[in-house]
Order: C-alpha cells, then sequence, then structure tokens
C-alpha cells in the first residue's frame, strides 16, 4: 500500500511553510500523511491544533484514521485514539 504524500518543488533540505489543511491532488492533508508515516504522536496532535481537519477524506474516501491504522507507532497511543473518535463528530 502507498501512503498520503504532500510533494513540493523546494528540495529536501529546506523548510516551507503549508497551511495544516492544504491537499495534495490526491486529496491527502498533513494529517493523512503523518498518520502514516509519523514516528512521533505529538505530531497527530499539533496538526490538530493547528487546524488540519481529522475527518478529511481523500479521494480513496479515507480518513486519516484509516492510514493510522497501519502506522505501529500509533497503535494504542492518545493520537490513534484522537483520530479514532473524530470519525464520530
Amino acid at each position: 500500500m502507498t501512503g498520503p504524500c504532500l510533494r513540493t518543488e523546494a528540495p529536501a533540505h529546506e523548510a516551507i511553510p503549508v497551511p495544516a489543511g492544504a491537499r495534495s491532488e490526491y486529496g491527502t492533508t498533513l494529517l493523512h500523511a503523518a498518520a502514516y508515516r509519523t514516528t512521533n504522536p505529538s505530531v497527530i496532535k499539533a496538526l490538530i491544533e493547528a487546524g488540519a481537519n481529522p475527518a478529511a477524506r481523500d479521494v480513496d474516501g479515507k480518513v486519516p484514521f484509516d492510514y493510522a491504522k497501519e502506522n505501529e507507532v500509533l497503535k494504542g497511543t492518545d493520537a490513534h485514539w484522537l483520530l479514532y473518535e473524530a470519525r464520530f463528530e
């Protein structure tokens, strides 16, 4: 399975400010990408506090929690349950 991504034209070493609600051409947000790849659960909470929508759906109809289920680091953490509960809001 390929995870969500947001592409940028900047070199990898350059930081670019990206709005928390920005979407890729596939409808994924930073929260989708973080849910799939992060090794630091606090990133999830920080993105939500910055305005990322945990109920946002990508073009496949997936919400960030759908990707978080695949991330072993997030399983059972507060971030995991935060994304889980957001599905019902």
